[in-house]
């Protein structure tokens, strides 16, 4: 998981080489990484095998491995979509870049709950917290922000796994001081 979040900070790099420089886009990179980062920290510090909000040992290593190359997917198409971000700069992304980037984040979300609450990582109120905030949000983004620039789509989607990182940082047991 870190070498694809990795690399997607690189492709957004990448990317941005070749953009005219402003604050605009280094708004764009600051959200993308806020974005990207934030996404390792619900899939490595609060998250088990790259999946958010599971729990280790509540799933077969097996079935860790199969949901770990899906995750892994679904942010490699996130980097995908942040570049496009990058390279269409103030304007709104085309309606298959919007969907690729909400849809994505929206998957990555999908498949911490299925597995959260197939594993009983997840309680009922927490559940319908992530389903609205994680899954719900993105979707009405894709649907709804046609006319919102992509920088502004990536701040939105940051600001949702922000929250996700509060709340769990919130909810997480306190860990002995050394």
């Amino acid at each position: 998981m870190i070498i694809v979040l990795g690399e997607s900070v690189v492709q957004v790099v990448n990317a941005a080489a070749i953009a005219q420089y402003g604050i605009g886009l280094l708004a764009t990179a600051i959200a993308s990484f806020v974005l990207l980062a934030g996404m390792f920290g619900l899939s490595v510090v609060f998250g088990y095998a790259g999946l958010p909000h599971l729990r280790a040992g509540r799933i077969p290593t097996r079935a860790a491995l199969g949901l770990h190359c899906l995750v892994t997917g679904v942010v490699a198409t996130v980097a995908v979509s942040l570049s496009s971000v990058v390279e269409h700069g103030s304007d709104p992304l085309p309606d298959q870049g919007r969907w690729l980037l909400c849809g994505a984040v929206a998957a990555y979300f999908t498949l911490g709950v299925v597995t959260g609450v197939a594993s009983h990582s997840s309680d009922l109120q927490r559940t319908i917290s992530r389903v609205t905030t994680g899954i719900v949000v993105p979707l009405l983004l894709g649907l709804l922000a046609t006319d919102v620039a992509g920088r502004t789509l990536v701040v939105y989607l940051a600001l949702v796994v922000l929250a996700h990182l509060w709340f769990e940082r919130r909810l997480a047991p306190a860990r002995p001081r050394v």
